[in-house]
């Protein structure tokens, strides 16, 4: 993982892009802070469980959605034949 700091000249303006490992149990965020006086940098680790799932389980509830849907559709394309 490698997070970077970076320092856009024409705003002069420092951003911090974030390194992520995603899993499927958990994401893990590493974001680079501000550097100290002796070559040292502050480094934030964020960990969050189950983001994955969220996606997850957001795309099974549109598939079920359709699936009913589908089926709705069905029944009452019989009942006009």
């Amino acid at each position: 993982m490698r997070p970077e700091k970076r320092l856009y000249i024409v705003r002069n303006m420092p951003i911090a892009e974030t390194a992520i490992h995603p899993s499927l149990l958990r994401d893990l965020y590493l974001a680079l802070g501000e550097p100290f006086a002796d070559n040292s940098w502050s480094v934030r680790v964020y960990y969050k469980p189950f983001v994955r799932w969220i996606w997850l389980g957001a795309f099974m509830i549109a598939l079920g959605s359709l699936v009913s849907a589908a089926g709705k559709w069905q029944r009452l394309a019989r009942r006009r034949v």
